[in-house]
């Protein structure tokens, strides 16, 4: 039986980890409910205010944010394990995300609620992302590292392709209420839930 050690295949290697292969499944599922959060905030903020400079302050606040607490966000990934930094982000943006599923479902959202998610997916993203590019150097060998790149890039690239697509039928087949926004952010929820769970087990 050829084991992750003899292989000569690096990305057949890589894939053996088992830490990389949570790490993948983890990855995998959260970045596939961000893109349904992706499509379905805009679409709130126009259901609500149908003003756009009410959404470009909402994709400001997420913005901006991540930008300047990435330097931040990066000292402190140096200082302290990647798997506990996107641990504690999966944690709170799991509580952000269910905040809304909740006021989505309940029919209570206000366009303020958006502001402040917005705002807080920023902040914890500013610190997750520099984790986050961190984190494979420290489950794979150094020969293998550009392997395992290749492997979190390409899924994140075919994630990005594929998401918004079902997303986006997803709300448009419910465009007559915010059920599907609801479900959207319900699966963003789920997602960050598996995720740390798989965090969790590395």
């Amino acid at each position: 039986r050829m084991t992750a050690a003899s292989t000569k295949n690096p990305m057949a290697r890589v894939m053996g980890l088992r830490d990389f292969r949570l790490l993948f499944a983890g990855t995998s599922t959260s970045l596939l409910g961000d893109q349904f959060a992706l499509i379905a905030t805009p679409w709130l903020v126009l259901n609500l205010t149908g003003d756009p400079m009410a959404l470009g302050l909402v994709l400001a606040l997420e913005g901006i944010p991540r930008a300047v607490f990435m330097l931040l966000g990066g000292a402190i990934t140096d200082r302290i394990s990647q798997r506990t930094v996107m641990l504690v982000s999966d944690i709170i943006r799991f509580i952000l995300t269910g905040l809304m599923t909740f006021v989505v479902f309940t029919g209570t959202v206000q366009v303020w609620m958006l502001y402040a998610f917005s705002l807080g997916f920023g902040l914890v993203a500013g610190f997750a992302v520099p984790a986050e590019n961190s984190i494979v150097p420290m489950l794979v060998e150094e020969n293998d590292l550009q392997a395992g790149n290749s492997i979190m890039m390409g899924i994140t690239q075919l994630v990005g392709f594929v998401g918004p697509t079902v997303a986006g039928i997803l709300i448009g087949r419910f465009s007559s209420s915010n059920l599907g926004i609801g479900l959207a952010y319900a699966i963003d929820t789920l997602s960050f839930a598996v995720s740390a769970a798989c965090l969790w087990l590395v």
